[in-house]
């Protein structure tokens, strides 16, 4: 599902449509129970804090902004759930004495704040990155894969062909690319 679907069904969701929300968990909670899985030793925790990140999203759903941007939002949210969830199990396990068991947790809170660290330095160097594109390609990059438009669409829109848009969508990805790897800046 695309992200402008699925800010229509937040749009549905936040409007009190518990429909549309179900459809938000049917259709999201694979992606983010990996994107836990990833960062977690166990799949009890997994499981734990993916209901309580969908619960926490429930209730501050209003404050989304449609932006396409909701999976990254939903992620954010999950991964503050992990934090706090790891720090309940590092304290507890403090007080049990489970050296290994604490050890796990600990290891797995440092990987996911210096996970956390390098993520906001990535962002802050990819809109480097964009406002270093010209404002046309910048609107191109957008319009395809923020608001999900298609090819055909933006060749119309722009008076080109398909394989024309195609050709500069892919020389943008790849100056972006380059540009985040620091090896060249896109003009």
């Amino acid at each position: 599902m695309d992200a402008v679907t699925i800010d229509g069904l937040v749009a549905r969701a936040q409007a009190g449509d518990r429909r549309a929300f179900d459809g938000i968990v049917l259709e999201l909670m694979d992606e983010v129970r990996l994107y836990l899985a990833a960062r977690c030793s166990s799949l009890e925790l997994v499981e734990e804090v993916l209901q309580r990140a969908f619960i926490t999203c429930h209730r501050i759903l209003a404050r989304y902004e449609m932006r396409g941007t909701f999976l990254y939002w939903l992620k954010g949210i999950a991964r503050l759930e992990m934090l706090n969830a790891l720090s309940e199990q590092m304290r507890s396990r403090e007080l049990d004495g489970d050296t290994l068991e604490r050890l796990v947790c600990q290891g797995s809170h440092e990987v996911l704040e210096e996970d956390s660290k390098h993520s906001g330095e990535r962002v802050v160097h990819l809109q480097d990155c964009l406002q270093r594109l010209s404002p046309r390609a910048r609107q191109l990059l957008a319009r395809h894969h923020s608001e999900g438009i298609p090819l055909k669409r933006l060749a119309q829109q722009f008076k080109q062909t398909e394989d024309a848009i195609a050709s500069v969508l892919k020389r943008i990805r790849r100056d972006l690319r380059l540009c985040i790897e620091g090896r060249e800046t896109p003009a």
